[in-house]
């Protein structure tokens, strides 16, 4: 019985109402041919797993003053907590918190990079000064993050190679910052505060040139 026989024989055969009584009466008519369609669709069915994927290198910054994998090690091993006030290089939480009031922040607490953002070596990168302080915390965090990653994995030869670069991303805070007043803006707006430009920041930093 091909399976386009099997499919018309099904649905004229299934004439009970009781789902239990319809399974018991498909098996015991057409037990054999399901088993034998089955195996033929999975011999017939691609794999579709996908391919092994090894981590060579890594490297992070995380809230509770976690700047490398070794520190993250410990910090879950000693079963610590990245929760802190807010920092005052953020912003002066007493001016914004207030438990009760309408519109004001309800908390003085979050989990935050210990180390100011603003803090970056733009010369290792040959980025000017003027430059670097237009550019999004992130895209300068994510430079210093890619080049200790390579350190990581033992990697010295990636330019021109045929490396993709992927990066996930949340949030447009400095985006609404350089934005609140539209005549400040400089020519290094939209490079400096688009999501875009994070992964193509680090492609043009470090020459990667894939997926091709």
């Amino acid at each position: 019985m091909d399976p386009v026989t099997l499919n018309t024989s099904l649905c004229q055969s299934c004439r009970h109402e009781n789902k239990a009584r319809t399974k018991l009466h498909l098996q015991c008519l057409h037990g054999p041919v399901l088993k034998d369609s089955l195996t033929m669709l999975q011999a017939s069915t691609p794999d579709r797993s996908p391919p092994p994927i090894a981590i060579v290198g890594m490297a992070c910054r995380l809230p509770g003053g976690v700047n490398s994998p070794e520190e993250l090690y410990r910090f879950l091993l000693e079963k610590k907590d990245g929760l802190c006030e807010v920092p005052s290089t953020r912003y002066t939480i007493d001016s914004f918190y207030n438990a009760s009031s309408r519109g004001a922040i309800k908390t003085r607490h979050g989990y935050f990079l210990q180390e100011d953002p603003m803090l970056f070596d733009a010369p290792f990168f040959s980025i000017t000064d003027y430059e670097a302080e237009r550019m999004d915390p992130q895209q300068r965090q994510l430079l210093e993050v890619v080049w200790e990653c390579l350190e990581s994995a033992g990697e010295t030869n990636w330019k021109g190679k045929n490396i993709g670069c992927y990066v996930g991303v949340y949030g447009e805070d400095w985006l609404d910052l350089a934005s609140k007043d539209p005549q400040a803006t400089s020519r290094y707006h939209v490079l400096g505060t688009g999501q875009f430009a994070l992964a193509n920041r680090l492609s043009y930093e470090y020459d990667f040139q894939g997926p091709r």
